[in-house]
């Protein structure tokens, strides 16, 4: 590690005393001269007052614009460093989290610093996604006569945190088979208010003349009568996004795809809870982080901030699916399984399924980005075969029990992705 320009000075300056008063005492034995005795004085006392002087008092302050952000968004940070006296050199030195960029501002400062003068420092940073706590700069001061230096880590901080960004698909066809209450998007499979055609029955008195069909009533020969067209009620459902944060599932795969992985789970969610529906997060794989259901916009943000501080993780006893703790389900609940899914997954998503759960699975796929990567030559393109037949067996596997696998590749937007399978989420609804 480099001196600061402080410690220089302050080596420079006892250095230079100690030469001038070694040299007029060694001239003084020399030449038996109490002259000689009589000019190391001046220097002695120098390098007491030195010593004897207070060192400045250190004040620092820092802030943030904005601590919450979204993930690759700029945050600018400002930080006030002032001295109750006048120093002439001095040094102001930020130490940042090793993941976050710094994208502008001077994150070193050296020079003189007046009393009561603030010293001000405005830096930007672009912060992946995560939790990042920001300390203040350090300082190294010195007193006036340059012959003592004080380091202080100042214990003030803040806190970053950067979730997500959510790129919701515009919709999510699911079929589950209970629904709640509450009034919501996904068809019921019952007659009431929705937009969806569902049967038509003969007019009965209290019906709303809205509702009567008069294509019906024109149609035939005799007597006429009075038809109701009845549309499917749509209800909110209970929707689980379970986050797969094994570190063994990511370990060959990078880390990429466990970002991957956090995004889809936030764009989903966005999704269903803008929707009416009841959501909660499930973070699987080291200890269980468990975000209940709930609605609205506060459940939202807090999905977001869990998905913020999601990390790989592992733990034995949840090394496979099979201590999901479905316990805490309903009945009936849409469960959204984000992870690249292993082939000892699918006998523990297909007793889910067989339990009355139905099952989504997200599957990030960088499969075609890691073969550009590497060189072209003929191992790389039997790995990619080998590769790719497995991802294709573990998908035919789960599709046969009655899950659904979404494939995202890499490079595509999310809501590309499902708009390009929404012929497939008709199907599969129809089929269950």
């Amino acid at each position: 590690m480099h001196a600061s320009p402080t410690s220089r000075a302050v080596a420079l300056r006892w250095n230079l005393l100690l030469v001038m008063i070694a040299g007029s005492i060694i001239t003084g034995l020399l030449t038996r001269s109490a002259f000689s005795f009589v000019l190391a004085i001046p220097f002695l006392v120098y390098a007491a007052t030195g010593q004897a002087l207070h060192m400045p008092k250190i004040t620092v302050q820092i802030s943030g614009d904005r601590l919450r952000i979204a993930a690759g968004e700029i945050v600018t940070v400002h930080a006030s460093v002032q001295c109750s006296t006048s120093t002439p050199v001095a040094r102001v030195d930020w130490i940042l989290p090793p993941t976050v960029e710094h994208v502008s501002g001077d994150i070193g400062f050296g020079g003189p610093v007046q009393a009561g003068v603030a010293v001000e420092f405005e830096i930007q940073l672009r912060c992946p996604r995560g939790e990042y706590v920001v300390r203040a700069p350090s300082v190294t001061v010195s007193n006036a006569a340059l012959l003592r230096e004080k380091t202080v880590q100042p214990p003030q901080r803040i806190r970053i945190r950067a979730v997500p960004a959510v790129f919701p698909p515009r919709q999510v066809a699911i079929s589950p088979p209970a629904v709640n209450l509450f009034p919501g998007i996904i068809a019921s499979r019952k007659a009431g208010t929705g937009a969806e055609f569902f049967d038509i029955r003969e007019y009965r008195p209290g019906d709303s003349l809205r509702h009567v069909s008069r294509k019906s009533y024109t149609r035939g020969t005799g007597v006429r009568r009075l038809h109701v067209v009845e549309y499917e009620e749509e209800r909110a459902v209970d929707v689980c996004i379970i986050l797969d944060v094994r570190s063994h599932v990511y370990m060959s795969r990078g880390l990429d795809l466990f970002e991957a992985s956090c995004t889809g789970a936030a764009a989903l969610s966005s999704r269903f809870i803008a929707d009416g529906n009841r959501v909660s997060l499930l973070q699987y794989g080291g200890a269980l982080r468990w975000s209940p259901p709930g609605y609205g916009k506060r459940r939202r943000e807090s999905i977001l901030d869990e998905l913020a501080g999601a990390r790989p993780r592992e733990h034995g006893a949840f090394r496979d699916l099979a201590q999901l703790p479905v316990h805490l389900l309903r009945a009936g609940t849409q469960l959204i399984l984000v992870s690249p899914v292993h082939r000892e997954d699918i006998p523990e998503l297909s007793a889910l399924h067989a339990r009355r759960f139905r099952i989504i699975v997200l599957r990030p796929d960088n499969l075609e980005r890691s073969r550009q990567e590497l060189p072209d030559d003929s191992e790389r393109d039997l790995a990619y075969r080998l590769a790719r037949l497995e991802h294709e067996y573990i998908a035919q596997e789960l599709e046969r029990a009655g899950i659904l696998v979404v494939d995202w590749p890499a490079g595509q937007s999310l809501p590309a992705c499902f708009a390009a399978e929404r012929s497939r989420f008709a199907a599969w609804s129809r089929h269950l």
